[in-house]
């Protein structure tokens, strides 16, 4: 098995890409978005047991996710050890032409509709902060100052981004800890907690929700492919996803601390932090703005992809973008089992990176079916193995 993962990936690696670091802090900013807001909640829905359990599965499984990922990406049975840069390229490897045009669609619309919200929810804020203009005014303002970071050409400049973007997560955490502190402080008696849920269908509302959490496979080929060594790939999410754990175990813990059961009225901490209604106080007025930063990177991260696509239809190029190359042996079992491979983790991309909002728009983090159906290709990409080795 350790032959055959370095085999996976060679070391024909792009240079002057982006550093493990910087990898790690794009994986960090696809995953924490404005979710990290709905982690008290999810705690307040399964009491304090649940929600560590719920919330420590959700990271194991969101990894292994991305690890299989990570190798299907380069077992490339057309160039062996180079990774595939973009969904379109593995759709058409596994299906064909048509794979492109699936992938191609499920990906790039996901995308837009998410950085879309993304550009609602910032001219949302910027209106309940200055309650000036209006609501299309200021969306139309966040879709304008966004433009220009959608031009980034390269993910290793996005990485110097994203690492603005950690920065204001964990100004956020503060923030947080500081307005969740005020309120335990001010309290006569602890707010009222459960260890477990009352409705063990709560067990699956936290764990999707907190899986949501974890996702960071829609950018994943583009942040592979841009790395210096794609074999570290593994060492960024690792740190990415020990860091993502501290400040999601952080924000549920001391927000429900804070206000317990309540929270499961509220969609998220911020409106128990800063009522509706109620004038904005220094921490609600800095944790709106560290915010606002923090969704302008998540941004940023989630419509390259999508910008790298659009830039290389407008170029005339795609061949690059669909690993169009000229390479055509296809005859050892090693070559067939690559490509057995490959079809499993073209069907995997295609699911985890279907709009499950249009399907179910009432269930939060309803694209953790993506996990069921990794852990589904684990076992068969084990079977595989062992048939041809």
């Amino acid at each position: 098995m350790i032959e055959m993962e370095k085999d996976v990936i060679n070391e024909a690696e792009p240079k002057h890409g982006m550093t493990t670091i910087r990898a790690a802090a794009s994986l960090v900013m696809t995953a924490v978005g404005l979710g990290v807001l709905s982690m008290p909640r999810a705690f307040a829905r399964v009491g304090w047991l649940g929600g560590f359990f719920c919330l420590f599965a959700s990271c194991v499984v969101s990894g292994y996710c991305c690890i299989i990922f990570w190798r299907a990406l380069s077992l490339d049975p057309e160039a062996r050890g180079r990774p595939m840069a973009s969904f379109e390229e593995v759709g058409r490897k596994s299906f064909g032409r048509v794979g492109v045009t699936v992938c191609g669609l499920l990906v790039n619309i996901l995308l837009v509709c998410v950085c879309a919200a993304l550009l609602v929810v910032m001219g949302e804020s910027f209106l309940a902060l200055t309650g000036a203009l209006n609501r299309r005014a200021w969306i139309s303002i966040c879709g304008v100052i966004n433009m220009p970071l959608s031009w980034i050409k390269h993910m290793k400049d996005v990485g110097l981004v994203a690492a603005i973007g950690v920065g204001s997560v964990m100004i956020t955490v503060l923030l947080i800890i500081v307005g969740c502190s005020k309120e335990l402080i001010s309290q006569e008696a602890p707010a009222q907690s459960e260890l477990f849920p009352k409705n063990m269908l709560y067990y699956l509302y936290s764990f999707d929700t907190f899986l949501l959490s974890f996702t960071v496979g829609v950018t994943q080929p583009t942040i592979v492919a841009g790395m210096n060594s794609p074999t570290h790939f593994p060492k960024a999410l690792a740190l990415a996803f020990t860091f993502i754990l501290v400040v999601y175990v952080v924000v549920s813990y001391v927000g429900y601390a804070a206000y317990g059961n309540v929270l499961d009225r509220d969609d998220s901490i911020i409106l128990a932090l800063c009522p509706l209604g109620v004038p904005l106080t220094i921490t609600g007025w800095l944790l709106n703005i560290t915010l606002l930063v923090l969704v302008a990177v998540h941004f940023v991260i989630l419509i390259m992809p999508t910008a790298q696509l659009v830039d290389s239809v407008l170029k005339g190029d795609t061949k690059e973008l669909t690993g169009m190359r000229d390479h055509s042996h296809r005859s050892s079992d090693s070559q067939r089992e690559r490509d057995c491979r490959l079809d499993g983790s073209g069907v995997y991309c295609t699911l985890n990176d279907c709009p499950p909002y249009l399907i179910l728009p009432q269930i939060d983090g309803a694209k953790s079916d993506q996990s069921l159906v990794a852990v589904g290709f684990g076992v068969y990409d084990a079977i595989v193995t062992i048939s041809f080795h």
